[in-house]
């Protein structure tokens, strides 16, 4: 979130924040995403690192759940 005073922030044991304000400008909308997008991603591969052999069972087993599928 952006917002240390939202809500959701009750609720987390660790509150994440980005430093982008969101406006309702549209293009400064896509920056505050873009942000969040990151900071998400960076989690992401934090744990798919320190969890290495899990992560590649799960994307073998992925793989073979959805090798006959043509996207």
């Amino acid at each position: 979130t952006n917002h240390s005073d939202s809500p959701l922030t009750r609720h987390g044991d660790y509150c994440l924040f980005t430093a982008t304000r969101v406006s309702h400008i549209h293009e400064e909308r896509l920056d505050s995403n873009l942000a969040m997008l990151a900071l998400v991603e960076a989690l992401f591969m934090g744990l798919s690192v320190s969890r290495a052999d899990a992560t590649n069972q799960a994307v073998s087993q992925t793989l073979r759940a959805t090798e006959h599928r043509k996207y």
